[in-house]
């Protein structure tokens, strides 16, 4: 009777801290990965005006992301949403409205 007893919670502890590594190693790759992206995204936004707004704005919206992304991984999933939204699709039309604006 203690022989079962003992093995269960063995077996349930190392079935339960391998997928915790797994998981806190996947976030902090998702985190750092989205921090470097939404940190580069004011950089475009404010192209050659103000840098240093754009730096202050990217270190904030890169700790900002990078806490949030730790804490759940389903920001991840909004993240991919909206870079690909944000990046491939609004990009191309913000910057010919912005150049046709300019010249």
């Amino acid at each position: 009777m203690g022989k079962p007893a003992g093995m269960k919670p063995q077996q349930q502890q190392q079935k339960k801290t391998t997928p915790i590594h797994n998981i806190q190693f996947f976030t902090c790759v998702k985190a750092l990965f989205a921090s470097l992206h939404f940190s580069t995204l004011p950089l475009f936004i404010f192209q050659l005006r103000n840098w240093t707004l754009a730096i202050l704005v990217g270190g904030g919206a890169m700790f900002f992301f990078l806490f949030s992304a730790l804490c759940s991984s389903l920001f991840f999933i909004y993240f991919i949403f909206v870079y690909f939204t944000l990046y491939l699709w609004r990009a191309p039309l913000f910057y010919s409205v912005l150049f046709f604006f300019r010249h």
